[in-house]
């Protein structure tokens, strides 16, 4: 597809800022305060749609050799899928979360890492393994946002605020090394 193409469709959305730069479309949401970054070659196919809210949106089909993934802009926010669970812990056995939505919503990422914290530091008895899958459900969703360019640095603040609070003991193997985790990790401590 034709980056002039994309950037067209793109600046149609009230509020969006579009740039591209040689192979890179970034997409300015200031609504959620965040960029999508992505190559141009990745994008398969797009069309103009309207969101749940009633407002215009573009859905993109993002793909490489070996998969396709969605991606949806709209004035207020970025739709993406959560990444597998496979992606993030380092285990070789599989690990599920049952109810796990197939697409989030940037502002959804937010406010789930937010009630998923807070949750973990309320005290007294708790569901070790409701929260543990709500955590990783949440890691799930940042590690897809950063495939996206996105920096959530807000969602990982809340995520290690409720993994902190309850130590780090949960039933789930260890995660992958992830060097943009860790920087984002270091940025909420700035």
């Amino acid at each position: 597809m034709e980056m002039s193409e994309a950037v067209a469709v793109l600046r149609d959305l009230p509020g969006i800022r579009v740039g591209a730069l040689a192979d890179r479309l970034s997409i300015q949401v200031p609504a959620i305060g965040d960029t999508v970054h992505i190559k141009a070659g990745q994008v398969q196919r797009h069309r103009r749609i309207v969101s749940p809210t009633g407002d215009p949106a573009v859905e993109f089909v993002l793909g490489d050799q070996r998969r396709t993934w969605p991606l949806i802009v709209t004035p207020g926010d970025v739709v993406f899928q959560p990444v597998d669970t496979g992606v993030v812990l380092d285990s070789a056995m599989e690990y599920r979360v049952t109810d796990a939505p197939g697409l989030v919503a940037y502002t959804e990422m937010e406010h789930v890492a937010e009630q998923t914290a807070r949750a973990c530091q309320q005290g007294g008895m708790m569901d070790l393994d409701g929260l543990g899958a709500s955590l990783l459900l949440v890691r799930c969703q940042i590690v897809a946002a950063t495939l996206l360019g996105l920096r959530p640095v807000l969602s990982v603040a809340w995520w290690q605020r409720g993994w902190t609070s309850l130590g780090g003991d949960l039933p789930l193997p260890p995660f992958r090394t992830d060097l943009v985790w860790d920087e984002l990790a270091r940025a909420t401590a700035r």
